[in-house]
């Protein structure tokens, strides 16, 4: 199917912009500025000074069609749409020139919906997608082919279930929620319990999953349901690909949680927080409002934010990142301390035997 395409004066109507070029070029791709073509929207929007300049020389050599910046731009020969924030306006445009991916509207013949389900009003069910018993879906939701939705799941309106994605029995998710391929929601979580003659002996989960509006999750993570009560997501929370979050835990709103963190059990993480790739947080874990934590940083006590409301660290205990900067610098001059204090322990003893010769 071909890409649809569009004039740069509709474009620029779209995001209250103005042409200095062409506004009638048809535009019916969206491409980073080195690759672009004439028929292809790119943007200038370099973020540092250091990538100013090459993006500045990129783009004014560039053919594209249309760029995008934030002021109009002598050096360019390509037709200029002129907007407050270029970034921000790609991403309003991308779905109109590349349209998602969406499986027919209706329930596919091949899908299995068990009874007593309510599909709302424009839902696409994908092929051979499975829908237990008593499922809401709401209006304008789209349920890729082969996902697996148990028993009594609520899921709000305009939401997105990717393939591969399984949504575990009786959980509830908000509205605009995203889930991406092999995610996993509402998982058993790794409770056990020690028996001297039967081994670990499995906690049954009872509880619940909830997950609020406009959370995005992505690719094969797995969040566990509560043991009793119920894992929370807060609204707008962002969750990147293979993360692991443990059960019982509490997390507020527009937090964003980096690929490959793991997160154990019953632990109570603030709105705004940021968890960088890799980051590894105990059982039993508070971290405030606004506490950011770099890559890689081992979360083995509560976080407590500074009187601005946020607070960076890192390490392994964690500690405020200016700390960890110095830590970092003093390990690397490690080596040569200790040889120094060596060859210092050498000459004091040399210095205390020539003392008791004498």
């Amino acid at each position: 199917m071909a890409e649809p395409a569009i004039s740069v004066k509709i474009i620029a109507e779209s995001l209250n912009a103005e042409v200095f070029g062409e506004p009638e070029r048809l535009i019916s791709g969206i491409k980073p500025l080195v690759e672009a073509g004439e028929n292809d929207l790119t943007f200038f929007a370099p973020t540092n000074k250091k990538s100013k300049g090459e993006l500045h020389s990129i783009a004014s050599g560039s053919s594209a069609g249309a760029i995008l910046v934030s002021k109009f731009e002598e050096n360019f020969k390509s037709t200029q749409i002129v907007c407050q924030n270029p970034l921000q306006g790609v991403i309003q445009i991308a779905r109109t020139l590349v349209p998602e991916t969406l499986p027919k509207l209706g329930v596919h013949p091949t899908a299995i919906v068990g009874v007593n389900c309510s599909i709302g009003e424009d839902c696409r069910i994908g092929a051979y997608s499975v829908i237990g018993d008593g499922v809401t879906i709401g209006p304008g939701s789209t349920i890729h082919p082969h996902s697996v939705i148990y028993d009594g799941v609520k899921i709000g309106e305009a939401c997105v279930i990717h393939s591969g994605a399984v949504l575990r029995e009786n959980i509830t998710l908000g509205n605009a929620v995203v889930v991406q391929n092999g995610t996993t929601l509402g998982t058993d979580g790794f409770g056990y319990i020690p028996h001297p003659q039967l081994g670990h002996l499995h906690i049954p989960h009872i509880g619940t999953l909830v997950v609020e509006d406009n959370v995005e999750i992505g690719a094969n993570s797995s969040i566990d349901r509560g043991t009793l009560g119920k894992t929370k997501i807060g609204a707008q929370t962002k969750i990147d690909n293979l993360v692991q979050i443990g059960h019982n835990n509490q997390i507020g709103q527009r937090t964003l949680i980096c690929g490959q963190v793991g997160i154990g059990g019953s632990c109570n993480i603030g709105s705004n927080v940021t968890l960088a790739g890799c980051v590894g947080v105990a059982d039993h874990i508070k971290i405030d409002d606004g506490v950011r934590t770099a890559g890689m940083t081992g979360v083995s006590r509560d976080l407590v934010a500074d009187n601005e409301g946020s607070s960076d660290y890192a390490g392994l205990p964690p500690v405020k990142v200016s700390t960890w900067r110095r830590q970092a610098a003093a390990i690397i001059k490690l080596p040569r301390v200790i040889k120094d204090l060596r060859d210092l322990t050498k000459r004091i003893e040399k210095l205390e035997n020539s003392n008791e010769n004498s």
